[in-house]
């Protein structure tokens, strides 16, 4: 008899951990980490003036200084940026500063940003100038 109620026992408690969230993350968990909310320039948008600078929205804070913004010009090259910053602010963006005038073309921006629990991100998104 003690037997079968230790068995029941185990059975028991192994049920219990796993209706606890011992099983495979969620789709809420999935939403939870570090994503890009928006950007300006907007993704695969089309701006009539260089931009002064790269911004980033995140859903929760970054590790400033784990983050890193590229941004690639028309010919393929790096475009100078400078140093990635963010207001001390709630809801700041994360931004990178153009250092002169873009021509006219087609800019990748590539982003990687670490959150507050060490998950690493990554993204790339386009976006068109077409200066007058």
């Amino acid at each position: 008899m003690t037997t079968s109620l230790s068995r029941v026992s185990i059975t028991l408690v192994a049920s219990v951990l796993l209706l606890a969230g011992a099983g495979p993350p969620s789709r809420d968990a999935a939403r939870r980490h570090l994503r890009l909310e928006r950007s300006a320039p907007a993704a695969d948008s089309v701006v009539t003036r260089s931009p002064g600078a790269i911004e980033l929205w995140f859903s929760e804070k970054v590790e400033l200084g784990a983050t890193r913004v590229r941004l690639v010009g028309p010919d393929g090259m790096p475009v100078p940026l400078g140093a990635v910053t963010q207001a001390k602010a709630a809801g700041s963006p994360v931004r990178a500063s153009v250092t002169g005038a873009l021509a006219s073309g087609v800019y990748t921006v590539n982003w990687t940003a670490t959150s507050g629990d060490s998950h690493v991100v990554k993204g790339t998104f386009r976006f068109t100038l077409r200066a007058p």
